[in-house]
């Protein structure tokens, strides 16, 4: 995409606090209250009247109920969430019969042909189709719904959040208009910037899309280069126009499901939950039709941290028992694993199942004995599961299963580069996998039923014996008084020894000083080599120009390097190699 595309007509439209407006529309007496869609250990989501208190959707309820103690908990009830997604893309299919979904809340239409067929290809046809499709969800559904109209779906998805709740914002297709609109608005609303990259870019001063494009050459040099031109495209306001191509590889990139639940310590409890998680995305994957290749499990704690395992396969899974074996490799390579309050399972890079021909699948597992054992190093498995903070009961909640459809931006290759990716190329590294969990199971069961080993007894017996000998030894020296110290170690030998010591600490000091200013001298001689090249880039305003002179600086570096390199060769800074003594 070379020029901006201008001629077409994208709607993105958005539910407003959707669980919260389904629990809302059941119950008409929770209108004028805070709502709250969760429970004491997580919000889902909350009303704007929740959010006038500060009780914001990923909060832990019992601050929630802090914050706002007149706050109304309803537990998530996602089968009529789901219902009310099907009526709600049932509605938007007569508009855009290919539309795409981005959640249960949100998708994105292509309105461009609708309009020309219905003669309303001008801009106040485009305003008033964007208002009947609101005021139809709000007929049918009895909920509100905001929406952003522009020439492509990354534009119609920022003006969609500028009029939230129940609004609409169109934007003129006009470049000039485009450009203004683009230039004052922050990096962190293009969709695809999360925190880590607006960290790194206010790093380099860059706050806004005019920031962005000014500073280009900094963006080039610290990003890769598909992120790159993602980030100037967006701050330029270019994005795709056209519907994702059906060429094999599905336009929804990853699909997971997550679990919610009360803190848990012991292996067999987290594999239970993986079990489930696994039956539950085989159902979504078949139901979807897709397969993927990279299979990622994921753990949040009650810190808000987060930790990742994942794998790529050469071949796409698509399986229940492709999933539990390979999402217990993964949870082996977490083990051991500190109370969490959510695990998620998710499969990426997928292809549709109907369009496989010459695609590589992966044949079909079982789930063996060996998979089952628990890995060594684990927590003690008599320990006792903690309550939650807000509560004190005893009882179990029933687990919470969310379901999460999630696009692909290019920006977000740099959010997860911590990723623990590990490819699996021959069948023989999962045989190493098993025989290794086999073997530690071995090992634990033979030390519960038997103890330690002969050589281990006696090691362990002889260091207790040095111990009690030193602290005897010790003890005995203690009560010597501290005037005869001198007449049994000998004020000579005393002298000596202190010399010694000095000497030693000399030499030692005289090293760590020389080495240290060696590499000093180093670190500051490369310091102000790059503090050189920033200082030469960022006086280049021109992004095509500061492009070029990177590449003639790195050529003029490797140029160096080569020279260097012969000189060595010919001997000039030493012996020459071809050179024998006779």
């Amino acid at each position: 995409m070379k020029e901006r595309e201008v001629r077409r007509t994208w709607m993105h439209i958005d539910m407003d606090m959707f669980y919260a407006a389904v629990e809302i529309r059941d119950n008409p007496s929770l209108k004028k209250k805070p709502v709250a869609v969760g429970d004491n250990t997580m919000i889902t989501t909350t009303n704007y009247i929740a959010r006038k208190y500060g009780v914001k959707s990923a909060m832990p309820g019992f601050i929630g109920r802090k914050l706002c103690p007149h706050l109304v908990f309803i537990k998530p009830n996602y089968p009529k969430y789901r219902q009310a997604s099907d009526q709600f893309k049932r509605i938007l299919a007569i508009y855009d019969p290919k539309l795409e979904s981005v959640g249960l809340d949100e998708a994105n239409l292509d309105l461009t042909d609708y309009l020309v067929d219905n003669k309303m290809d001008n801009d106040l046809g485009k305003i008033f189709i964007a208002q009947k499709i609101r005021e139809q969800i709000f007929m049918d559904m009895g909920m509100t719904a905001s929406a952003g109209i522009a020439c492509n779906k990354m534009l119609a998805k920022i003006c969609s959040e500028l009029n939230k709740p129940n609004g609409q914002t169109y934007m003129y297709n006009d470049e000039v208009e485009i450009l203004k609109f683009m230039m004052d608005l922050p990096v962190r609303k293009i969709p695809g910037v999360g925190k880590v990259n607006e960290h790194i870019l206010s790093g380099l001063n860059i706050y806004s899309c005019k920031d962005l494009v000014e500073k280009a050459t900094e963006v080039y040099v610290t990003f890769t280069e598909y992120a790159f031109q993602f980030l100037v495209k967006s701050a330029l306001g270019m994005a795709r126009v056209m519907h994702e191509k059906e060429e094999g590889v599905v336009a929804q990139r990853s699909m997971g499901v997550s679990c919610t639940f009360r803190p848990i310590h012991r292996y067999n409890q987290f594999r239970e939950k993986l079990f489930r998680l696994a039956a539950e995305l085989e159902s979504r994957a078949h139901q979807n039709k897709v397969m993927g290749k990279t299979l990622v499990l994921e753990f949040k704690s009650f810190k808000f941290e987060t930790k990742i395992k994942s794998m790529t396969f050469p071949h796409y899974l698509y399986s229940q028992n492709q999933f539990k074996k390979y999402g217990i490799l993964l949870l082996n390579q977490a083990w051991p694993i500190e109370a969490i309050r959510l695990m998620g399972l998710r499969l990426s890079n997928m292809r549709d199942r109907r369009k496989d021909k010459g695609v590589k699948v992966c044949p079909e597992v079982q789930i063996n004995d060996a998979d089952l054992i628990e890995p060594p190093g684990g927590p003690d498995g008599n320990q006792q599961e903690t309550q939650d903070q807000g509560d004190g009961g005893n009882n179990q909640e029933e687990d919470k299963i969310v379901f999460s459809d999630t696009m692909h931006h290019p920006s977000n290759d740099q959010n997860n580069a911590n990723l623990d990716d590990e490819g699996i190329e021959d069948p023989e590294i999962e045989q190493k996998h098993d025989e290794e969990n086999m073997k530690h199971a071995k090992e634990k069961l033979f030390k519960q039923k038997y103890g330690p080993g002969e050589k281990k007894k006696k090691k362990i017996k002889g260091e207790k014996e040095i111990l009690s000998e030193n602290s005897r030894s010790i003890q005995s020296w203690n009560n010597v008084p501290r005037f005869h110290m001198d007449k049994i170690m000998g004020k000579s030998e005393k002298e000596k020894r202190q010399e010694r010591v000095q000497k030693i600490l000399k030499k030692q000091n005289q090293r760590g000083i020389e080495s240290f200013m060696n590499e000093s001298d180093k670190y500051l001689s490369k310091s102000d080599h790059f503090v050189k090249q920033f200082e030469e880039l960022s006086k280049i305003k021109n992004k095509n120009d500061g492009i070029n002179n990177c590449r003639q600086i790195r050529n003029k570096l490797k140029k160096k390097e080569e020279r260097q390199q012969k000189d060595i060769d010919s001997g000039m800074f030493g012996v020459p190699k071809s050179f024998k003594p006779i």
